[in-house]
């Protein structure tokens, strides 16, 4: 297991996992497993047929329950050039224990540093484990980027596996109230992982091809058809999404990223506009992604502004900024109504002061009011709604 850290995070072809313990008993019974393999794969390869039963005791008793320790001393093992019972010993017993430094033996033998890195922010930060395809397209993709086809042009940086990381993992890499030890304890920054993938789901939203590609306007056209019936567009916008790798993660998850990267949200505040201009194509690709996936009103809104979508999706400095900046602040969807209709939906009381103290109307009953203007009655209460 820890060749398969060591490749992972050194090679273009293998594995990230640092899987650990779910449940006591079935992983000691685990462990004793690997242990009773590695010491048979160790009598072959030094000769010794039924002579490490000595070994194997040892292990038994000093695993600690991990399979990290165990695999790194069957390692050491493996490669050690003496396979004297006296070595072996040594080795078994002098071996660290202590997670954060096996840890930190194994990324230090990293033969890329950089991007190891880059893969311990994703797979630490990320809402979900990544499939393949997601992870070789986040390793890849830049704001550079302009299509599908220039990520294709790439080399795959992974092949074949799951990516996982055990809880302990993810305390040795991320910095909390104590400052970085060495190159990698508490070196990882939960603002800028986050960060990290907020710019890597923008940058994948912001492609060419979900506005200008012509199967990107035949999906829309049926997911906006009021004779498409509900199974339909919920078919048609899963093989949409399936047939891009990364766009299932980007488009439910990018928002989350972009709320954590707290005060570097600024940082992408250009590009976020970008993906939630209204009217575009781009827009209504991610948003109906988003929609299918949440389950939430039908259909999907196809007439949102960026202001309504920050609304939406609880962004309060966004929507400070665009409010800031003026413009059509109440701009109406014809199923939703303005922004202040949105934010009640969301019942988000500060979006919902911020835009009544900025003049925003409600839509309610075919007319446009300012609420502090209007006392709504309980029977009514849900017209502000449409």
């Amino acid at each position: 297991m820890t060749k398969l850290i060591e490749r992972g995070l050194g090679s273009a072809a293998t594995t990230i996992r640092l899987k650990g313990e779910d449940e006591l008993n079935a992983v000691t019974t685990d462990v004793s497993r690997v242990i009773a393999e590695g010491i048979k794969n160790l009598e072959s390869y030094w000769g010794q047929p039924g002579g490490l039963g000595y070994l194997r005791n040892l292990l038994e008793s000093s695993a600690d329950r991990t399979f990290l320790w165990v695999s790194h001393v069957l390692e050491i093992l493996e490669e050690n050039e003496d396979d004297s019972q006296e070595e072996f010993t040594n080795i078994a017993t002098t071996t660290p224990c202590d997670l954060a430094e096996l840890y930190t033996k194994i990324l230090n033998k990293s033969t890329n540093p950089t991007k190891a890195r880059r893969i311990l922010q994703i797979v630490v930060a990320a809402a979900r484990p990544l499939t393949l395809q997601e992870m070789n397209v986040a390793l890849k993709i830049t704001q550079d980027h302009r299509s599908i086809e220039d990520l294709e042009d790439l080399r795959p940086g992974f092949e074949k596996t799951i990516y996982l990381v055990h809880q302990t993992a993810r305390e040795f890499l991320l910095k909390g109230t104590l400052s970085g030890h060495g190159e990698w304890r508490y070196t990882l920054c939960p603002v800028d992982s986050s960060f990290m993938l907020a710019n890597i789901c923008i940058s994948y939203l912001s492609l060419q091809d979900f506005e200008t590609n012509p199967s990107a306007m035949d999906t829309l056209s049926i997911a906006r058809s009021a004779r498409s019936s509900r199974g339909a567009r919920r078919d048609v916008v899963y093989n949409y999404v399936r047939s891009y790798a990364l766009l299932d993660y980007a488009a439910n998850h990018w928002a989350g990223h972009f709320r954590d990267s707290q005060e570097r949200q600024f940082e992408l505040f250009e590009p976020t506009r970008f993906i939630c201009k209204g009217g575009s194509n781009r827009l209504s690709i991610w948003l109906m992604a988003y929609w299918e996936n949440s389950h939430w009103f039908d259909p999907f809104p196809n007439d949102f502004i960026d202001l309504m979508i920050a609304v939406w999706l609880g962004q309060r400095r966004v929507v400070g900024r665009v409010l800031e900046e003026g413009g059509d602040i109440n701009a109406r969807s014809a199923l939703y109504g303005t922004a202040l209709n949105v934010v009640a939906l969301r019942k988000d009381e500060d979006i919902t002061r911020m835009l009544s103290e900025s003049g925003v109307n409600a839509y309610i009953c075919g007319k446009g009011y300012k609420i502090p203007q209007v006392m709504i009655p309980p029977s009514m209460e849900r017209t502000v709604y449409r």
